[in-house]
């Protein structure tokens, strides 16, 4: 009677400890699994993870603030960085050894020469603040006003202050389809100025004053899409000649 029980009893146990093994396997498997659920964005097991995206390959904002570097440095001024809540991060300015530092990785910002003076950054435009809304990989920050900091939208931007390089992925067209004839030049060396922006097409004029019209000197027009329909950049974007 007694080995009877006890034969029950190991049974019973075994049954227990093979359905326990069994879920903690399945359980592995699904944190092991991972599930594509959208273009960007990839779960695994109950976390989702947002894939990485450099927002400055994209038009994420309504235009960009260029910021006066030169008159920063003669001036010794400085502009405070604030994040969504306000609360302040810290400045950009010059150090001491000449430097432009700020609290925000620098890598986030449009555009960043220090030894040509030249940062750009993403904006909105001025808020009920009295603010820069502002974008800096991918993050929203608050820049104040400031007679170093000087709005554009990209329409602005691009006709006042760009310089385009194109290449087979983003050619010159005669007209503004691109189904039209491609204008045949060899891209390296040509860059372009915009005079006219309608939607996610311009149209631009060769740079005589920056790389020159090539060995004619003829003056070269036409359009380029240079962006798509998910707002991705197409062209480089020079910002000085």
């Amino acid at each position: 009677m007694r080995n009877e029980n006890m034969f029950k009893y190991l049974l019973i146990l075994f049954m227990i400890l093979s359905v326990s093994c069994r879920d903690k396997k399945v359980e592995e498997i699904r944190k092991e699994e991972p599930i594509v659920s959208s273009k960007d964005t990839v779960r695994q097991g109950t976390e989702v993870i947002q894939e990485k995206i450099d927002c400055n390959k994209y038009v994420t904002s309504k235009g960009l603030i260029q910021v006066d570097l030169e008159n920063l440095r003669v001036t010794g001024d400085s502009l405070k960085i604030l994040n969504k809540e306000g609360q302040f991060l810290g400045s950009i300015f010059e150090n001491e050894e000449e430097e432009i530092v700020s609290p925000i990785n620098r890598r986030g910002f449009r555009a960043f020469y220090d030894d040509y003076d030249i940062l750009y950054i993403d904006s909105d435009g001025l808020n009920s603040n009295n603010s820069y809304d502002t974008k800096i990989d991918c993050n929203k920050y608050e820049i104040g006003v400031s007679s170093l900091v000087k709005y554009y939208s990209w329409d602005e931007f691009l006709i006042n202050k760009a310089f385009l390089k194109l290449n087979e992925d983003s050619p010159l067209y005669f007209n503004k389809s691109d189904k039209s004839e491609i204008v045949e030049i060899d891209y390296h060396y040509f860059s372009f100025e915009v005079i006219l922006v309608e939607g996610n097409w311009v149209k631009v004029k060769c740079s005589k004053d920056c790389e020159g019209c090539g060995e004619s000197q003829k003056e070269i027009t036409g359009w380029v899409k240079w962006k798509n329909e998910d707002n991705e950049i197409l062209v480089y974007l020079y910002y000085s000649c």
